[in-house]
């Protein structure tokens, strides 16, 4: 059970760590690519990182726990997956109200 939660908690903080990336990269695309309009180009991209996105998230949140289930572990392939979302959950309103408090 407390291997659970330790994986549970470094996808989880790994996850956050790829959000923290990609916000980065994201509020620094003006510095990186410029102001000017290129037509279609943006919604590309913007697409494409959705995309690439949901993927990495995909697979740190539920790869580990999709492994355990074909492995026939399956009570504790449910079991991760719902101390991830427990653990997002937590890191989400420990930032929402860091949000909060810090202005």
């Amino acid at each position: 059970m407390k291997k659970l939660i330790k994986q549970s908690i470094l996808c989880s903080m790994s996850a956050f760590a790829y959000i923290i990336l990609i916000a980065l990269f994201m509020s620094n695309g003006a510095k990186l690519f410029g102001d000017d309009d290129r037509g279609i180009m943006a919604p590309i991209a913007v697409l494409l990182l959705l995309v690439l996105s949901v993927s990495v998230m995909g697979i740190l949140i539920f790869g580990k726990a999709v492994l355990m289930y074909l492995d026939n572990n399956k009570k504790d392939a449910i079991k991760l997956v719902i101390y991830n979302i427990i653990s997002l959950f937590i890191i989400t309103i420990v930032y929402f109200g860091i949000l909060f408090f810090v202005k």
